[in-house]
């Protein structure tokens, strides 16, 4: 017996008007969904894992490649390009800073070859090196233009080359002296910077050093300038190679960490979609895929306030598979299981807009959950809610009807802060009492009349 206080009116939409439910009452389209064809996952309550990026390369085959060691510094085609993207804005981030230093360091070398220059050669020297600065300071202003990213690796290389070429030209222009040891001391720091300290990967510093060697050669013969092989030999070869090892070890470790960042991410990943898809199934039931009785309680309390604030009807239905307790011990607990499905598919077939949730409450009962609807909508899916149960033909050994069918319960009503959804929960259970009371196999809407006559019978 339903206790009167469980029967508080919440401003009742469908009063004494409604019909109870029979097969002739509600004409109009039915839907002609295969509920059988309906895939379970379909069902659940989060498609898990939705919300998870997805890599483009597995945490096997990344680990495949950092165990290959990499000597040759070049990754498969996919991941090398995904190397490259994430290398190009961090080798342009670091040489903003970088470019100053460099240009600090050129003044400081200058500054100590220009005390120990012949007079008579100033001119032709600045005249030459003093292009090194302006090359540097192009590629440094051009580097905080993004419209010159996608050629920074280039315009770089291309620099670096000149300022080698630069270098190693300038050194031979002047007399012998001291002031030459120093233009060859200047090449030594312009392959080191170049190989170590620009960015460059390993390939292209390779390219800028040796190609800006021969440019160098060619300044050289062009100046009618003579070549001390030897001297150049001790500092731009030995420096080469030196510089070479370097930057070899540096794109090597950028390109472990690279790896390394990727399996961490991987990793990120893989503890997101973890936590997304033990999420859902901590609000999805195991058996039908449905929404559970804790997700229920959170959906129907937001809805609730939702339509409190935006004073909206919520209609509630409670569903009840008849005589389920004699199919279950007739046919066992695996077809019991199977009919449960079938019917979690029906009736998730019906929760479709944003808001509109269907869940197992429990056993044999289900909740649908409709924000924003009003009375006469809500019987019209009560009433799809029958027929498509009735063309489900899912056969019962003891059944009425020789079929499984269910009794719906609906209450609808606009929340006031008097209210709860409590008491709208228990108004779609009444009406679901008098649903098997009046026969089964049918709906009833509460009404104000049955909250009086449940008054009557506690008095």
């Amino acid at each position: 017996m339903v206790n009167q206080e469980d029967l508080t009116p919440i401003t009742i939409i469908k009063e004494s008007g409604i019909r109870a439910m029979n097969n002739d009452i509600v004409s109009g389209d039915i839907d002609s969904t295969d509920i059988n064809s309906m895939p379970l996952r379909s069902m659940g309550v989060l498609n898990l894992g939705d919300r998870v990026e997805e890599n483009d390369h597995s945490e096997e085959e990344i680990r495949a490649v950092l165990n290959s060691k990499f000597w040759s510094l070049r990754f498969p085609k996919a991941l090398e390009a995904k190397y490259r993207t994430y290398y190009r804005p961090r080798a342009l981030k670091s040489f903003h800073f970088r470019a100053p230093i460099i240009l600090l360091l050129y003044v400081i070398l200058i500054s100590g070859i220009i005390k120990l220059l012949p007079d008579n050669s100033f001119l032709r020297w600045i005249n030459i090196y003093g292009w090194v600065a302006v090359v540097v300071a192009g590629a440094w202003v051009m580097s905080y233009f993004s419209i010159f990213d996608r050629w920074f690796e280039w315009y770089v290389t291309i620099g670096c080359l000149i300022c080698v070429g630069l270098s190693v030209a300038v050194a031979n222009v002047i007399a012998p002296g001291v002031s030459t040891i120093l233009s060859h001391a200047g090449i030594m720091y312009a392959m080191i910077l170049i190989y170590s300290f620009v960015g460059l990967r390993f390939p292209l510093a390779v390219f800028a050093g040796w190609a800006g060697g021969v440019l160098g050669f060619i300044l050289t013969h062009q100046l009618h300038a003579e070549m001390d092989w030897q001297l150049l030999h001790r500092t731009y070869t030995g420096t080469s190679i030196l510089g070479m090892c370097m930057a070899y070890a540096l794109d090597r470790q950028e390109r472990t960490n690279f790896l390394q960042a990727c399996l961490l991410q991987q990793a990120v990943i893989n503890g997101e979609r973890l936590a997304n898809q033990l999420d859902g199934l901590s609000r999805q039931d195991a058996l039908t895929g449905l929404a559970n009785r804790r997700h229920l309680d959170e959906m129907m309390n937001h809805e609730w306030n939702r339509a409190l604030r935006q004073q909206q009807s919520l209609v509630l239905m409670i569903i009840d598979v008849d005589y389920f307790k004699h199919y279950n011990d007739k046919l066992g607990h695996v077809a019991g299981d199977e009919c449960l499905r079938k019917v979690g598919q029906l009736i998730h077939s019906l929760a479709k807009r944003s808001g509109e949730l269907a869940a197992r409450y429990g056993g044999e009962e289900f909740v649908l959950l409709f924000p924003s609807m009003e009375g006469d909508v809500a019987e019209q899916q009560a009433q799809r809610l029958i027929e498509r149960m009735t063309a489900l033909s899912i056969p019962h050994p003891d059944g009425e009807n020789q079929h499984v069918t269910f009794s719906i319960g609906v209450s609808v009503a606009v929340p006031t802060p008097e209210t709860s959804i409590d008491q709208l929960l228990r108004q779609a259970d009444a009406a679901l009492y008098k649903a098997k009371a009046n026969g089964r196999n049918r709906y009833e809407f509460f009404s104000e009349s049955m909250r009086k006559a449940a008054a009557v019978e506690e008095c």
